[in-house]
């Protein structure tokens, strides 16, 4: 059986909620959460211009190739790999634009605490993490930060996807 990276095995939990909750009807599990309002497809902005390449180097603590952007109805992903594990991503920023197509922000948080997730402080009006994943939102954006790193233990991880997270709010409009 091919063994998976540890980065990878990290993300495996969180890419049902990427997947599947992108494209729920919001209906399903009630309003959204937060008072989150509707955003255009525009007003998304690069999510690989909210952090340097050295904020992230210090985040992770070795080196990473240029970001990658990916862009696709509401949602907007810059990815960083390492170069000793190509493919496998390292840090992962998400941006979803809430609207009536994708998923709340109270739907993402369902899904996300069934798979073990739990709140967090002192990031956002709300956040929730499980290892190196982070998520929070900011009224018309849900943001989910994802860090993975075979040689850091879940609190290193946690720690890094927190600076991380804080600096995207930051910035975001």
């Amino acid at each position: 059986m091919l063994k998976l990276g540890h980065a990878i095995h990290c993300l495996l939990p969180a890419l049902p909620l990427l997947l599947l909750l992108t494209a729920c009807d919001p209906s399903i599990f009630g309003q959204t959460a937060g008072g989150l309002a509707g955003t255009s497809a525009s007003s998304l902005p690069d999510p690989c211009s909210l952090l340097t390449s050295t904020e992230v180097l210090r985040a992770l603590g070795q080196p990473l190739t240029d970001p990658t952007v990916e862009q696709e109805l509401g949602d907007a992903e810059c990815t960083y790999e390492t170069p000793a594990a190509p493919g496998e991503p390292a840090v992962v920023i998400e941006l979803t634009k809430v609207n009536a197509q994708n998923a709340t922000f109270g739907q993402r948080v369902q899904f996300f605490r069934t798979e073990g997730a739990k709140p967090i402080s002192g990031i956002g009006p709300e956040a929730y993490a499980l290892a190196g994943h982070i998520l929070t939102y900011k009224p018309g954006v849900i943001l989910f930060v994802s860090v993975a790193d075979g040689r850091s233990n879940d609190q290193q991880l946690l720690q890094a996807a927190r600076r991380l997270t804080a600096t995207v709010l930051n910035r975001l409009p």
